[in-house]
Protein backbone atom coordinates (compact mmCIF):
# COMPACT_ATOMS: atom_id res chain seq x y z
CA UNK A 1 0.00 0.00 0.00
CA UNK A 2 1.39 3.56 -0.92
CA UNK A 3 1.16 6.13 1.37
CA UNK A 4 -0.30 9.20 0.34
CA UNK A 5 -0.97 12.39 2.14
CA UNK A 6 -3.62 14.34 -0.10
CA UNK A 7 -4.61 18.24 0.58
CA UNK A 8 -7.52 20.03 -0.07
CA UNK A 9 -7.60 23.44 -1.47
CA UNK A 10 -9.10 26.54 0.63
CA UNK A 11 -9.31 30.21 0.14
CA UNK A 12 -7.95 31.98 3.61
CA UNK A 13 -9.28 35.34 4.43
CA UNK A 14 -8.91 38.02 7.17
CA UNK A 15 -11.39 39.98 7.64
CA UNK A 16 -12.63 39.19 4.75
CA UNK A 17 -9.63 40.07 3.01
CA UNK A 18 -7.25 37.35 1.08
CA UNK A 19 -4.11 37.13 3.50
CA UNK A 20 -1.14 39.02 1.85
CA UNK A 21 2.19 38.37 2.93
CA UNK A 22 2.97 42.01 3.95
CA UNK A 23 0.49 41.65 7.12
CA UNK A 24 2.41 38.51 8.48
CA UNK A 25 5.95 40.68 7.90
CA UNK A 26 4.36 43.12 10.06
CA UNK A 27 3.75 40.71 12.57
CA UNK A 28 6.25 38.76 15.20
CA UNK A 29 4.86 35.57 14.42
CA UNK A 30 5.43 32.77 16.89
CA UNK A 31 7.57 30.98 14.69
CA UNK A 32 8.35 26.61 15.87
CA UNK A 33 6.69 24.48 17.72
CA UNK A 34 4.20 25.13 20.74
CA UNK A 35 2.44 22.83 23.05
CA UNK A 36 -0.48 23.62 24.84
CA UNK A 37 -3.32 21.86 26.84
CA UNK A 38 -7.17 22.79 26.43
CA UNK A 39 -8.87 24.79 28.98
CA UNK A 40 -11.08 21.90 30.34
CA UNK A 41 -7.69 19.58 30.00
CA UNK A 42 -8.89 16.89 28.40
CA UNK A 43 -6.69 17.74 25.48
CA UNK A 44 -3.38 18.44 24.45
CA UNK A 45 -2.35 20.19 20.73
CA UNK A 46 1.38 20.51 19.59
CA UNK A 47 1.29 23.29 16.50
CA UNK A 48 4.27 24.13 14.21
CA UNK A 49 4.67 27.32 12.11
CA UNK A 50 7.09 28.49 9.73
CA UNK A 51 7.65 30.59 6.84
CA UNK A 52 9.89 30.25 3.81
CA UNK A 53 9.98 32.65 0.99
CA UNK A 54 5.97 32.97 -0.22
CA UNK A 55 5.22 29.82 1.92
CA UNK A 56 3.60 29.38 5.38
CA UNK A 57 3.79 25.74 6.64
CA UNK A 58 1.55 24.50 9.61
CA UNK A 59 1.46 21.42 11.45
CA UNK A 60 -0.78 20.52 14.03
CA UNK A 61 -0.73 17.26 16.28
CA UNK A 62 -3.68 16.24 18.93
CA UNK A 63 -4.44 14.11 21.87
CA UNK A 64 -6.65 13.11 24.46
CA UNK A 65 -5.71 12.38 28.16
CA UNK A 66 -8.70 10.08 28.79
CA UNK A 67 -9.99 7.49 27.76
CA UNK A 68 -7.03 5.38 29.16
CA UNK A 69 -7.18 2.17 28.75
CA UNK A 70 -6.34 -0.39 31.54
CA UNK A 71 -4.03 -2.43 29.35
CA UNK A 72 -1.74 -2.15 25.89
CA UNK A 73 -0.74 -5.17 23.58
CA UNK A 74 2.89 -5.82 23.43
CA UNK A 75 3.46 -7.28 19.98
CA UNK A 76 6.98 -8.33 20.90
CA UNK A 77 5.45 -10.65 24.03
CA UNK A 78 2.39 -11.01 22.37
CA UNK A 79 0.16 -10.21 25.09
CA UNK A 80 -1.66 -7.79 26.57
CA UNK A 81 0.34 -5.97 29.58
CA UNK A 82 -1.14 -3.10 32.19
CA UNK A 83 -0.45 0.04 30.46
CA UNK A 84 2.33 2.22 32.20
CA UNK A 85 1.00 5.60 30.90
CA UNK A 86 -1.24 8.23 33.44
CA UNK A 87 -3.79 10.47 32.96
CA UNK A 88 -1.53 13.30 32.83
CA UNK A 89 0.11 11.82 29.38
CA UNK A 90 -1.61 11.75 26.21
CA UNK A 91 -0.19 10.34 23.00
CA UNK A 92 -0.36 12.28 19.77
CA UNK A 93 -3.18 10.32 17.86
CA UNK A 94 -4.29 13.30 14.82
CA UNK A 95 -2.39 14.84 12.60
CA UNK A 96 -2.80 17.30 9.64
CA UNK A 97 -0.37 19.90 8.15
CA UNK A 98 -1.65 23.47 5.94
CA UNK A 99 0.61 24.84 3.56
CA UNK A 100 -0.38 28.80 2.32
CA UNK A 101 1.03 30.11 -0.83
CA UNK A 102 1.00 33.72 -0.53
CA UNK A 103 1.28 34.01 -4.69
CA UNK A 104 -1.59 32.10 -5.61
CA UNK A 105 -3.35 32.61 -1.87
CA UNK A 106 -3.93 29.19 -1.75
CA UNK A 107 -4.12 27.10 1.66
CA UNK A 108 -3.57 23.46 1.34
CA UNK A 109 -4.55 21.60 4.20
CA UNK A 110 -4.38 17.92 4.19
CA UNK A 111 -7.90 16.76 6.87
CA UNK A 112 -10.33 19.13 6.25
CA UNK A 113 -12.27 18.76 9.37
CA UNK A 114 -9.62 20.96 10.88
CA UNK A 115 -10.25 24.03 9.21
CA UNK A 116 -11.65 25.63 12.57
CA UNK A 117 -8.26 24.30 14.00
CA UNK A 118 -6.26 26.07 11.32
CA UNK A 119 -7.97 29.31 11.46
CA UNK A 120 -7.21 29.01 15.17
CA UNK A 121 -3.80 28.50 14.56
CA UNK A 122 -3.50 31.29 12.09
CA UNK A 123 -5.10 33.45 14.87
CA UNK A 124 -3.13 32.67 17.67
CA UNK A 125 0.04 32.06 16.23
CA UNK A 126 0.38 34.24 13.62
CA UNK A 127 -1.86 37.45 13.74
CA UNK A 128 -1.19 37.20 17.95
CA UNK A 129 -5.26 37.33 18.64
CA UNK A 130 -5.81 40.56 17.22
CA UNK A 131 -9.15 40.67 17.04
CA UNK A 132 -8.98 39.92 13.05
CA UNK A 133 -11.90 37.22 11.84
CA UNK A 134 -9.85 34.81 10.24
CA UNK A 135 -12.02 32.25 7.73
CA UNK A 136 -10.86 29.02 5.79
CA UNK A 137 -13.44 29.43 2.66
CA UNK A 138 -14.43 26.57 -0.13
CA UNK A 139 -13.31 27.60 -3.80
CA UNK A 140 -16.19 27.65 -5.55
CA UNK A 141 -15.93 28.41 -9.39
CA UNK A 142 -18.69 29.25 -11.85
CA UNK A 143 -19.28 25.63 -14.59
CA UNK A 144 -17.03 27.41 -17.39
CA UNK A 145 -13.94 28.50 -15.36
CA UNK A 146 -13.80 24.87 -13.51
CA UNK A 147 -13.92 22.90 -16.93
CA UNK A 148 -11.16 25.48 -18.31
CA UNK A 149 -8.86 24.90 -15.07
CA UNK A 150 -9.95 20.87 -14.69
CA UNK A 151 -8.80 20.50 -18.79
CA UNK A 152 -5.44 21.38 -17.59
CA UNK A 153 -5.05 18.74 -15.65
CA UNK A 154 -3.04 15.86 -16.81
CA UNK A 155 -3.74 13.35 -14.04
CA UNK A 156 -7.25 13.63 -11.53
CA UNK A 157 -7.44 11.51 -8.46
CA UNK A 158 -11.08 11.83 -6.95
CA UNK A 159 -11.28 10.07 -3.64
CA UNK A 160 -14.55 7.69 -2.70
CA UNK A 161 -15.53 4.68 -2.52
CA UNK A 162 -15.83 1.74 -5.07
CA UNK A 163 -19.11 0.12 -5.68
CA UNK A 164 -19.27 -3.61 -6.83
CA UNK A 165 -22.24 -5.57 -7.18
Amino acid sequence: MENKLIFSTFELYVDNVELAKSAIDEKNVELGIKSTTSADKQKCMKTYVGLKDDYMFMSLYEGRFLPLSSTVFNRELNSEQPNSRTEAEAEWNSQAYGVYNFKSKILYISNINKKSSFESIIKDRILKNDGANVMISNIYKDVDAFIKEISKAEKIFLPGKRLTK
